[in-house]
């Protein structure tokens, strides 16, 4: 005969873990779509159009629109590197991407 105790941790645990998945998916969920602006030094640019900015990777996307320090649109190749720069990114299921970045002229922090 099972004790209570084995009734209720045989229930109340597969609850538990819903509850947790819920939360888990409600908090990826809540940032999906949402567009972030950060600043940080960008110092390396990889051929299949992703960036290290403050040392975390973010990937490009192709239709993203990129500054220079004098306010031109170029090309993210064009770039000096390392350059201080502007960004807007969104969460993706692939992770961060850019959506617009900007050189800021002055280098500040």
């Amino acid at each position: 005969m099972k004790t209570t105790a084995a009734i209720l941790r045989g229930k109340l645990l597969p609850f538990a873990m819903l509850v947790c998945l819920v939360l888990a998916g409600a908090g990826a969920a809540r940032y999906a779509g949402h567009l972030f602006e950060k600043t940080g030094w960008m110092t390396a640019l990889d051929k299949d159009g992703s960036v290290e900015i403050d040392g975390k990777g973010y990937r490009l996307d192709l239709t993203a629109r990129v500054q220079d320090a004098r306010g031109r649109y170029v090309s993210a190749a064009e770039l000096a590197l390392p350059a201080f720069v502007h960004f807007q990114f969104v969460y993706t299921a692939e992770g961060p991407v850019i959506t617009r970045r900007k050189v800021d002229p002055n280098g500040r922090q």
